[in-house]
């Protein structure tokens, strides 16, 4: 982009900017003091003054603070931000990249209607399957929501059993692993938690006393992974 800086009383200094964000929405055009000294000119402030040098050390721009700013303000036909009119080149495939991934038909038609300037498309390139977007729109599996089998009638008569662990952190009482009871029949899970792996029998035991005791019932089978 081109932007045009006030040099005292020599002509205004067109100077190119590379590498920016093109905002024309914003109405300003914000310039980084950092970029500019990255770019290997030089900036003196002097009073209420902002001077601009480049590489040569030739002055390319003289700035006023308006306002607690250093403000340019030029003509409208000057205002605008120009492209540099080397377009660099891209092939639909990168050009698709580059857009976010949109359909290589749209990206077409951006560069035809003109939407997206600084860039040419080459005529000859070829569309290849992006394996981004294959991966992106892949399906799972749809879990079933039907249950195989019907449900046991009566508590007890199939337990289902799930023994997890080690965890990645300790809980509060250092334990790191724990093992799952549920009941068939009405669902209701008991969780019990180990420090090892050992203590899993003795969780069983403990599971099957409650099991005794708060529904009158036993275990006829345990279903475990």
């Amino acid at each position: 982009m081109y932007v045009y800086l006030p040099n005292g009383e020599q002509p205004a200094s067109r100077v190119l900017l590379k590498d920016v964000l093109f905002a024309p929405s914003m109405g300003v055009t914000l310039i980084s003091i950092s970029q500019i000294t990255g770019a290997g000119s030089i900036i003196v402030f002097t009073g209420n003054i902002c001077q601009i040098y480049n590489k040569e050390k030739q002055a390319i721009g003289e700035i006023k603070v308006k306002g607690g700013l250093y403000r340019v303000f030029t003509s409208s036909s000057k205002t605008e931000a120009y492209i540099a009119s080397t377009n660099e080149k891209f092939s639909i495939n990168e050009l698709h990249h580059h857009l976010g991934h949109v359909s290589h038909e749209r990206a077409r038609l951006l560069i035809r209607k003109g939407l997206v300037k600084g860039v040419e498309l080459e005529a000859n390139s070829e569309v290849v399957v992006c394996e981004s977007c294959e991966w992106a729109k892949g399906l799972k599996k749809e879990i079933m929501k039907v249950r195989e089998g019907e449900r046991c009638a009566v508590v007890g008569k199939q337990v289902h059993s799930d023994l997890w662990g080690p965890a990645p952190v300790e809980s509060i009482n250092q334990k790191k692993y724990y093992v799952s009871f549920t009941d068939d029949y009405s669902r209701y899970m008991n969780v019990y938690f180990l420090t090892t792996k050992d203590e899993a029998f003795e969780s069983y035991l403990i599971y099957e006393a409650w099991l005794s005791t708060q529904n009158n019932a036993r275990i006829k089978c345990l279903h475990s992974d």
